[in-house]
């Protein structure tokens, strides 16, 4: 039986909420059942990142991107799409994978990224499947409210282009910036309510949409009447 490896190979985890989930991966991959020829290298897992979605930002990941160059085998982070492009730079330069289960931009592709693992679906496949539903209920207008990044436009872009197959449109889009307040999201949301169309395409990060949600109910636009 090959000895365990003493040199511990370095997990880079980027982003809120990895720790927990991390640790039971790793702890997992080396039980008798699923061991195999990686699990005889110990794995040192660095956590690098922010407690927000909010406030992630390449500043301050520039400890994580420091920490790449030292023997670092995978980057793993349920990273913004505007970051992520700009990691994958990086990884691209120092040939190491970085495995995302939050970027969902379609323009991340493999081809301009060889090292750019996409564990999720992207754009292209989660908007076509809202206007499935969209058209499903009979509805011809909706309206897209999304943050105003590269994510949130260019999927709202895809959303334009996939309901205009169905010869239906998007009637209005309510934008935000990404550091919007509570303030700013329900001054939107009052905007949004005195549009015609009753039917709402939220494209934000987890952080967003927990605040556009809560505070929706609030406005009693989660009632019935509402999609």
């Amino acid at each position: 039986m090959q000895e365990p490896i003493s040199t511990p190979s370095k997990l880079l985890g980027l982003g809120p909420h990895l720790q927990a989930m991390m640790t039971s991966s790793l702890s997992l991959s080396t039980t008798p059942p699923l061991r195999n020829s990686l699990s005889q290298r110990r794995h040192e897992l660095h956590l690098r990142g922010v407690t927000s979605y909010t406030s992630l930002s390449l500043c301050s990941l520039i400890p994580a991107l420091q920490l790449m160059e030292n023997d670092v085998v995978v980057v793993v982070g349920p990273l913004p799409s505007g970051i992520a492009h700009v990691i994958s730079h990086v990884v691209n330069e120092l040939h190491v994978p970085l495995l995302s289960f939050g970027a969902t931009d379609p323009t991340l592709s493999a081809l301009q990224y060889p090292y750019f693992v996409r564990t999720t679906q992207n754009n292209y496949l989660q908007m076509y499947a809202i206007v499935d539903f969209v058209d499903y209920y009979r509805s011809t207008k909706v309206i897209a409210i999304y943050v105003d990044d590269d994510n949130g436009r260019n999927g709202v872009s895809v959303l334009g282009d996939a309901m205009s197959r169905k010869r239906a449109k998007i009637s209005y889009k309510a934008v935000f910036p990404p550091g919007a307040t509570e303030s700013d999201i329900s001054d939107l949301l009052n905007e949004v309510n005195l549009v015609e169309s009753r039917v709402y395409v939220l494209h934000v990060n987890p952080d967003h949409g927990l605040a556009i949600f809560s505070i929706a109910k609030r406005l009693r636009m989660m009632d019935s009447g509402y999609v």
